[in-house]
């Protein structure tokens, strides 16, 4: 495994990077790429710039990689949906309404109430999804290990995967640094992050 930090001069402007023409996971003949799009410009910034990254797969391995994908999202994605629906509902109809909080914060009116009660729910309702689904999530990956092998216990959960700049693939790991203007880009194995360095005079 060999990591190359990159310092992109001209975010608004990115270079276009070459990779082998192999899969990166395995070296086999490339069968397609799997594109990763990175946002470049710095926070302050209201424009979007797009670093556009271009990973080479082989057959095989772009279908471990749909699998794995939709493997991580469905049962996150499904199980935080139905645990924001039915919370939401137990929070703002049953829960909430009878709490006792109420009366020392002086407020009596049912349409007060029923107002508040409607955007604590709200805020419930999506911290029990969010941490609901990353734990079913989890779950269900620990189960998949046989399948899947380490490779689903290495990947970031969803939920980690949305708040942070780095993006998970076969073979590569691609990294996003905006104080840093730097992209990290980890290779699995050593003979391809020496290709794509001699490829594009790194």
């Amino acid at each position: 495994m060999q990591t190359l930090t990159i310092p992109i001069k001209s975010p608004r402007n990115p270079p276009k990077f070459i990779f082998p023409e192999r899969c990166l996971k395995c070296g086999q003949s490339k069968a397609g790429t799997r594109g990763i799009s990175i946002d470049v410009n710095p926070e302050s910034s209201k424009k979007t710039t797009m670093l556009e990254l271009e990973p080479p797969l082989c057959q095989e391995c772009i279908q471990l990689e749909n699998r794995l994908e939709w493997f991580s999202l469905l049962p996150f994605t499904i199980s935080a949906l139905l645990l924001a629906a039915v919370s939401f509902l137990l929070l703002w109809l049953v829960i909430i309404p009878i709490l006792p909080v109420w009366d020392w914060l002086g407020i009596y009116s049912r349409m007060d109430i029923g107002r508040y009660s409607f955007i604590l729910a709200g805020a419930g309702a999506l911290l029990i999804a969010l941490v609901g689904g990353t734990i079913v999530e989890l779950g269900l990956r620990i189960l998949a290990v046989p399948y899947f092998g380490k490779l689903i216990i290495t990947r970031p959960l969803t939920l980690f995967s949305m708040l942070s700049d780095s993006h998970d693939l076969l073979g590569l790991r691609a990294k996003w640094s905006a104080s840093q203007r730097t992209l990290s880009l980890t290779f699995e194995r050593d003979d391809m992050a020496a290709e794509f360095t001699n490829l594009n005079s790194l």
